[in-house]
């Protein structure tokens, strides 16, 4: 969508938003004039820890729930700038809530701790 506005000459009157987020996504929506304002994702590895966390409170005969969902974030250009994130790395260590998940956990379980610089 960003290409096409940009060949269509439309990227100042078409802003985009999209879902999931890589460091090219990152990189485009930085970019002087990106007509790409927003976009919405969760941090993959976080999706493995509270899945990892579900199956051990499974396995320990406690129910972590039927449903676990864990909420995207929204990441917009002015917070990539501010932040000055460049990668999915940064996001992860930079944007709060991207990094870490408190779902499906227990007292026995390692808490979930917020990476920080």
């Amino acid at each position: 969508m960003k290409l096409g506005a940009a060949e269509a000459g439309l990227a100042d009157k078409i802003k985009v938003y999209s879902a999931d987020v890589s460091t090219a996504d990152i990189q485009e929506i930085r970019e002087p004039g990106s007509s790409w304002v927003a976009t919405s994702a969760t941090n993959p590895v976080v999706v493995g820890e509270v899945s990892l966390r579900a199956l051990a409170l499974l396995i320990a005969g406690q129910d972590p729930g039927k449903v676990i969902e864990v909420k995207p974030v929204i990441i917009t250009r002015e917070a990539l700038e501010k932040n000055d994130i460049k990668t999915v790395q940064d996001l992860d260590k930079k944007l709060p809530g991207f990094g870490v998940s408190d779902l499906a956990t227990a007292s026995w379980l390692t808490a979930p701790v917020e990476k920080t610089q």
